[in-house]
């Protein structure tokens, strides 16, 4: 499955498959502070990480459109 977080203006989107499955409410993205000295890790939490394979991803610094996202969940020819 192809699966997007995007964080637009004041809303996060949840994308799978291309499709819009879940929105926030609006929030004051001032608020939440997530700057961090700390190294980015992907599937790593506090309590457990990602047992899984990811093959494929993507950081953006500005937000995707949804037919940005329904583009990249197209199956690619091997």
């Amino acid at each position: 499955h192809h699966v997007a977080g995007v964080r637009a203006g004041k809303q996060l989107r949840l994308y799978v498959d291309g499709r819009r499955v879940a929105a926030s409410v609006d929030f004051e993205p001032a608020e939440y502070d997530l700057s961090s000295d700390q190294p980015l890790r992907i599937g790593a939490g506090p309590g457990d990480g990602f047992n899984g394979h990811l093959s494929d991803v993507r950081l953006y610094r500005s937000a995707l459109s949804d037919q940005d996202l329904v583009e990249l969940a197209k199956p690619t020819q091997p």
